[in-house]
């Protein structure tokens, strides 16, 4: 089962971003993140296997001196690939870079088996509205969503270790505000 390093909100904005999905799935797009139980977020880091007790007590030392902070998701995306993706941007930050470095200096053990997309100089952090999409349902969804999105600021409240799929948290480390 692959695990996931992820970003929550405060939940009036995960609220928000629900409306979102559940917007789409109305429209027909079925986004697949209703299905999955997943939690709105921004991921981090996603590998295949790893050492979760050892993980967990690495992330809980880092996390101790983080505070809660705020970012801004400006526009509504998707990625030139067969994946399917439909997201919010999100506006980077110097903490949101530095959380990201941070943690996959943590785990840079598990690198030969991360999700490459993930890596520094290669991530774009986003915030997932639907995945597993055709690209006319790509196509249909962003449309919808312009009539509707006004960029939105969230806080980042906590981290998380989820492992996928279904979505299941393993390990949740809140963030001091």
């Amino acid at each position: 089962m692959p695990y996931v390093i992820e970003l929550f909100f405060d939940k009036e904005s995960e609220k928000e971003i629900r409306k979102l999905w559940t917007f789409l799935d109305e429209q027909g797009i079925n986004v697949d993140m209703l299905n999955i139980n997943s939690t709105p977020h921004i991921s981090i880091s996603a590998f295949e296997d790893v050492k979760l007790d050892l993980l967990k007590d690495k992330m809980k030392s880092f996390i101790k001196d983080l505070s809660s902070f705020n970012i801004k998701l400006e526009n509504i995306g998707t990625f030139p690939n067969n994946n399917g993706v439909i997201f919010l941007g999100v506006v980077v930050t110097q903490k949101l870079l530095y959380i990201h470095k941070k943690i996959h200096d943590l785990i840079n053990e598990y690198k030969n088996v991360q999700a490459p997309y993930y890596l520094p100089e290669k991530w774009i952090p986003h915030c997932t509205l639907g995945i597993n999409l055709s690209k006319e349902k790509v196509s249909e969804g962003i449309k919808q969503l312009i009539e509707k999105y006004e960029p939105m600021t969230v806080k980042v409240k906590s981290i998380a270790i989820v492992e996928y799929f279904p979505a299941e948290i393993r390990y949740k480390f809140e963030l001091e505000n």
